[in-house]
């Protein structure tokens, strides 16, 4: 609920300016990293086009680039590695919420189409944006977008057990 609602995007650094980390499509955003597992980097870049789908015109997976080990191991084109993300129910509703049937196989990404800032730093506002949110919620305990992750693969592995889930 609180990161929707734009004046608790407010964040007052020590220099005395004022950064917004409001935005409409963050709530999508982090829940797009719940639903896939991915990293904030890779939800900044999925497209509509990375969806496939069966031979039904079922959504089936989403297939993008593993961006963080493609460039720790120098991987490009052909060698590249790359990440299948089933679409479970949940996340079948997301993209649809997102635009799905209007945008299918089309080049806009998923989260953040209309933004001007660059991809790079629509990925550090994502970290920034959910931290700022969370941190609200006064939980006391630290978590980060990172640890959406972190939830997906232990609920996917509960569910399909370990040697599924690699």
């Amino acid at each position: 609920d609180i990161i929707q609602k734009k004046e608790l995007g407010k964040h007052v650094l020590s220099t005395g300016e004022i950064k917004w980390y409001y935005k409409e499509w963050m709530r999508d955003a982090i829940e797009l990293g719940l639903e896939s597992g991915r990293r904030n980097e890779e939800i900044a870049r999925m497209r509509f086009s990375d969806i496939v789908e069966n031979a039904n015109g079922v959504m089936e997976y989403i297939k993008i680039l593993d961006i963080k080990v493609n460039r720790q191991w120098g991987r490009e084109g052909s060698n590249a590695k790359e990440i299948i993300i089933p679409v479970t129910e949940n996340l079948r509703q997301l993209l649809f919420r997102l635009g799905y049937e209007k945008n299918k196989g089309s080049d806009k990404y998923l989260i953040g189409t209309e933004e001007k800032m660059t991809r790079e730093s629509l990925t550090r506002f994502l970290s920034q944006s959910f931290s700022h949110y969370y941190n609200q919620l006064g939980t006391g305990k630290e978590l980060t977008f990172k640890s959406l992750r972190k939830t997906y693969i232990s609920q996917l592995t509960a569910f399909m057990g370990v040697d599924n889930t690699r």
